[in-house]
């Protein structure tokens, strides 16, 4: 004789999802926050960049590193 399959069946909970209301005002108000705080981070990412390829600068000058040791540990360190 064959095994049965047991196989049960639950169905879901029925979610509702609540609505918010939004102004446009209210809209352009997120959506200028959420542009301000990208170009913030854009901006700190692009200090951070300079400020890392001034140590490796440094880093290469003080070890007296051959061009293909420099490669090597730059693209390591990315």
């Amino acid at each position: 004789m064959a095994p049965r399959r047991r196989t049960s069946r639950v169905t879901p909970a029925a979610t509702t999802t609540p609505t918010t209301n939004v102004t446009s005002a209210q809209l352009q108000a997120l959506i200028d926050r959420g542009v301000a705080a990208a170009l913030a981070e854009r901006t700190e990412g692009v200090v951070g960049l300079a400020r890392w390829a001034e140590k490796m600068e440094s880093v290469f000058q003080i070890s007296n590193c051959t061009v293909a040791c420099q490669v090597k540990f730059t693209s390591c360190t990315l």
